[in-house]
């Protein structure tokens, strides 16, 4: 029986699929596409779409730390140029109070705003900060 949804929000605990009108169904691993499979995956996921909540990424960088920081240097070349794995970089960083062992980003990366004006009340865009290439609004 195929079910619909609609517009109902989908939470996922392992195999199963659960939706918001309290309905859920099976999916295995090999039916679900782009499943985050590590910690940095499912925050670049969570960032992607769901935006950011300085609590859970303060929660995160404090209590699994070893485990973000490794995800920043192995993902480091496939995700740099990505604003979220920016994001998740200087939160790490800022929340534990260390510098990943990454190079700073060049100046041929463009910039971005690290809080998006049009969701946050954000100042004017004053200071670019150089490691992680993000304005200060």
């Amino acid at each position: 029986m195929a079910m619909d949804s609609g517009n109902a929000k989908r939470y996922h605990t392992s195999d199963l699929v659960y939706f918001a009108d309290g309905d859920s169904v099976y999916l295995p691993d090999d039916t679900v596409v782009d499943r985050p499979r590590s910690l940095i995956e499912h925050l670049l996921w969570a960032l992607r779409y769901e935006g950011i909540n300085l609590q859970i990424m303060k929660a995160v960088a404090e209590n699994h730390h070893r485990e973000l920081e490794k995800g920043l240097i192995t993902e480091y070349e496939k995700y740099k140029e990505h604003e979220n794995f920016r994001r998740v970089w200087f939160f790490y960083e800022l929340f534990t109070e260390t510098e990943t062992p990454v190079d700073d980003l060049p100046d041929s990366i463009p910039p971005f705003a690290l809080f998006d004006p049009e969701v946050y009340v954000a100042g004017p865009c004053y200071a670019l900060h150089a490691r992680q290439r993000y304005l200060s609004c």
